[in-house]
């Protein structure tokens, strides 16, 4: 099930993407960044069109938080760039390890799914923001 942008926006960058979320707690928070992530990368009504959606699996290594969500997106952008695949929903789960599994699909249409590209998240104001009952992430992304 997708999430909606309810819980993320875009925020105001010269010349970057930067996508402003909150959540619960940090995996949640970097869930509800990625629909703002999809909605500026995919067509929406291609994408909608796909079917034989599987779940790609990978584990991040534990460390600074800031480096998980590094690493997180890092994964993320070399599955749609490099293998092509199309990404429309992540969930995290951050316990001893940090496993996220993505919706997946594979697709001979993969150029007509596109509509933006991101070449890389950067630590450049990344920014982790705890609260009491809330963590709000700003994320920038090169473009």
């Amino acid at each position: 099930m997708r999430r909606s942008k309810k819980h993320c926006k875009f925020g105001e960058s010269k010349a970057d993407i930067r996508i402003i979320s909150k959540g619960k707690e940090t995996g949640e928070a970097i869930e509800n960044s990625f629909p703002c992530f999809f909605s500026y990368v995919f067509d929406s009504d291609e994408v909608a069109q796909l079917k034989d959606w599987k779940q790609t699996r990978f584990d991040v290594e534990r460390g600074d938080i800031e480096d998980i969500i590094h690493d997180i997106y890092s994964e993320i952008i070399f599955m749609i760039y490099a293998k092509e695949l199309v990404v429309r929903n992540i969930f995290i789960q951050m316990n001893k390890h940090v496993k996220v599994i993505a919706e997946t699909a594979n697709t001979e249409k993969f150029k007509d799914c596109l509509r933006g590209e991101i070449k890389a998240i950067t630590y450049h104001n990344l920014n982790i923001i705890k609260g009491n009952n809330n963590v709000i992430l700003d994320l920038t992304f090169d473009v």
